[in-house]
């Protein structure tokens, strides 16, 4: 019973960590000058992403705390206190959140690298064809 309480608890804790860092990411994007900010359809797809990666097989147990040979993660060890049992629950969310966060990053900076040489060549081609019409100007 009690369980499953703190397994619902810590899932809560961690839906709503998702959903505030998701809206910090956002306000943070609308306050900052040096950001453009995320149109509706980029916050969608952030926050989808974020579920995604939550919802995978196997992220819900998956990571623990190094060194740990608990063979159930979520399961309470006989010599393990309540206290110390929420809190290596805990953990295991907090490395659950980092890897989701970092994996998100990562896809988005990997986004922004494809549009920045995306932009990068637009910019050359047109650089390359305004040396070619002063090429043939100074020709004729």
């Amino acid at each position: 019973m009690c369980y499953s309480k703190v397994q619902v608890g810590i899932k809560k804790l961690e839906d709503r960590f998702n959903d505030a860092f998701v809206d910090t990411v956002v306000a943070h994007c609308e306050d900052n000058q040096e950001c453009a900010p995320l149109l509706p359809e980029q916050q969608q797809e952030l926050r989808n992403r974020i579920r995604s990666k939550v919802q995978e097989p196997g992220s819900e147990q998956k990571s623990e705390p190094e060194g740990s040979n608990n063979e159930s993660s979520g399961a309470q060890k006989p010599e393990e206190s309540f206290g110390e049992w929420v809190l290596r629950l805990f953990r295991e969310m907090l490395n659950r959140q980092k890897k989701i966060w970092k994996d998100v990053l990562a896809s988005i900076f990997a986004s922004f690298v494809k549009v920045a040489k995306t932009i990068w060549s637009v910019i050359e081609s047109f650089f390359s064809s305004v040396a070619k019409c002063f090429s043939s100007l100074c020709q004729a």
